[in-house]
């Protein structure tokens, strides 16, 4: 997720020093990055294991960014079914409150 996503991608996409055809070249790559996440996870519950693990809350930060983008998850309903069953953890919705109350903070 770190060098495949993060970097490869999503660096590129949100980079404001990032020329707008590297930025177009990493949109093209979501699709088929977001294809290999839905065939690798299939119909598991985890990226990893059995439990909830950082693994995991490193996907939900992703996925996160691709609902900002407004990537469609209705092409991937593993990806889609997946996003929505931890977006209602206790633990990811603290964690995502506390990350807005902070970025209202700034913003003020």
């Amino acid at each position: 997720l770190s060098t495949e996503v993060h970097k490869r991608l999503f660096a590129q996409i949100f980079a404001p020093s990032s020329p707008d055809a590297a930025k177009a070249a990493a949109m093209a790559q979501l699709e088929p990055t977001l294809g290999a996440i839905a065939q690798r996870l299939g119909d598991r519950e985890t990226l990893v294991g059995n439990k909830f693990t950082v693994a995991d809350a490193y996907l939900v930060t992703l996925l996160n960014w691709c609902v900002f983008l407004k990537v469609d998850f209705a092409k991937w309903p593993t990806i889609q079914a997946y996003h929505q069953r931890h977006l209602k953890r206790p633990s990811v919705a603290q964690a995502m409150g506390v990350e807005m109350a902070e970025r209202k903070r700034r913003a003020a």
